[in-house]
């Protein structure tokens, strides 16, 4: 699958043709050629989401990486900050890297990602980054597009309402837009026996699935925290044993609510130490 990305590539050629100023950053980089720093005029057709490239020339000028700067405009929309661009030596693109705003990373929970390409400009391996740590890796673009990173906040403010009034009805609720996805969190305490509310709630949600054995599946629950604030995760039978007061792990989750309180029905995690 081609990932559609902030740019198409762009022949040497026109690196310059609509630039508003280019100036010479160093004239011997690391890869034996010059580098320049590219500021877009507004005539260029990228400069709605660009405000400046950075090209790395090697010693035969073929551009082997570039960094793109984007606008506050593309920022605010994309999330995206920078983007690095990776060249081989014949001028095949190999890998992306993303960094993202702060305001992004608080609702999806990841600063950057690093993508690497076939020769055929396909992703083949994603890593996701908190920091400096790699929190996750995949070769699935399905995957990847089924369960988003999130933050629970996030989901959390988006699944529950802060004036909500219990009533006699049993509340289940679910998202069309917020299905599932993937979070790091903290395992706090003792799992616990589900109780005859979680079984009622697995009971509808297993229906909103289309899968009228989901209730067979589970028979715990726990406590996992993110930044000091608790939600509740049902465990799998298969993976109870794994489960660890303290452990910190990488989730994959689908997401729901009753009595407006989020609950995350994990199906499988990644400890991270």
């Amino acid at each position: 699958m081609k990932k559609s990305i902030l740019l198409t590539i762009i022949l040497l050629t026109q690196y310059f043709l609509y630039s508003q100023s280019t100036e010479l950053l160093d004239a011997m980089n690391e890869f034996g050629g010059e580098t320049y720093l590219i500021k877009l005029a507004e005539s260029d057709p990228n400069s709605s989401m660009i405000e400046s490239k950075t090209v790395y020339l090697d010693e035969k000028r073929t551009a082997r990486k570039l960094i793109f700067q984007t606008t506050e405009d593309f920022r605010s929309d994309r999330g995206i900050v920078r983007q690095l661009e990776f060249f081989n030596s014949e001028g095949i693109r190999e890998k992306y890297e993303m960094y993202f705003s702060e305001e992004h990373s608080s609702m999806y929970a990841i600063t950057k990602t690093i993508e690497y390409l076939d020769d055929q400009d396909n992703v083949i391996k994603t890593e996701w980054f908190q920091g400096d740590e790699i929190v996750d890796t995949t070769t699935d673009m399905n995957f990847n597009n089924k369960f988003p990173f999130y933050k629970l906040s996030f989901i959390n403010y988006r699944m529950t309402e802060p004036d909500y009034t219990p009533d006699d009805k049993f509340d289940f609720g679910t998202s069309v837009k917020y299905i599932a996805g993937r979070s790091v969190i903290r395992f706090k305490g003792e799992m616990e026996d589900l109780n005859d509310l979680d079984r009622k709630y697995l009971q509808m949600f297993g229906m909103h699935l289309g899968n009228s054995n989901l209730n067979s599946y589970y028979d715990k629950k726990i406590i996992a925290t993110e930044d000091d604030k608790e939600y509740v995760l049902f465990i799998q039978k298969p993976l109870e044993e794994y489960v660890f007061d303290g452990n910190r792990a990488k989730i994959n989750y689908y997401i729901g609510t009753y009595e407006n309180t989020l609950i995350l029905t994990i199906i499988g995690f990644l400890d991270l130490y």
